[in-house]
């Protein structure tokens, strides 16, 4: 059985395994090309960042200990209505990004905010890649956004999020970086890519 498959990924040699686990002839080329991408990076008057904060625990009641997995995140939902509108909000202590506090609004529209109170640039830009990697890529995959702003530390930062066409989607939240100073910019990103030139058709056990 001949024929050619493109793996591709950010972590490439897990696609390897996928692509090989029943193979016992292996026939492959590893090459780095260009993927189109975006990346973070600072306006033209600089970065506007708030210096980094924390959450105000006393705005939520209901407070969930943290799960016993040792990462020590606390959690409170609360929803709160105004009108027809119903707003959800989710605080955390200590989720991946940090303190964090999500709020979505819901009635004609879809919104939501997220406050990443002590953010690194390289972990939002993975967090964007994420939140408006398919509306970047036009709903063809997903676009990766990569940190070039070169500041370093957390920061406290705010993202807006508006749900619909991709057009909607990205204008909030491009809106809501260029307040902090931040915009994304078209970029060639090297990845890792794996060619499989060919594969035996009988399978065989993995080592």
């Amino acid at each position: 059985m001949q024929f050619t498959r493109l793996c591709l990924g950010t972590r490439p040699r897990i696609e390897f395994r996928k692509c090989f686990k029943h193979s016992s002839r292996r026939d492959f080329t590893w090459w780095l090309i260009g993927k189109q991408g975006y990346a973070l990076v600072t306006a033209k008057g600089g970065q506007k960042l708030k210096k980094p904060g924390d959450l105000d625990r006393a705005a939520c009641e209901s407070w969930a200990p943290a799960p016993p997995d040792g990462n020590n995140n606390e959690t409170c939902r609360k929803i709160v209505r105004t009108g027809d509108q119903a707003v959800s909000i989710l605080m955390m202590t200590n989720s991946r990004f940090g303190p964090t506090l999500s709020s979505t609004s819901r009635g004609e529209t879809t919104t939501s905010d997220y406050e990443f109170f002590r953010i690194t640039m390289p972990t939002l830009a993975e967090e964007l890649t994420g939140l408006i990697g398919h509306a970047l890529a036009n709903g063809d995959g997903r676009a990766i956004v990569i940190d070039r702003t070169g500041i370093q530390g957390p920061w406290d930062v705010v993202i807006n999020l508006s749900f619909g066409e991709f057009d909607t989607v990205l204008s909030g939240t491009l809106a809501s970086l260029e307040r902090q100073g931040l915009r994304l910019e078209k970029t060639s990103i090297p990845a890792e890519t794996l060619f499989v030139d060919s594969m035996d058709k009988t399978p065989t056990e993995n080592q």
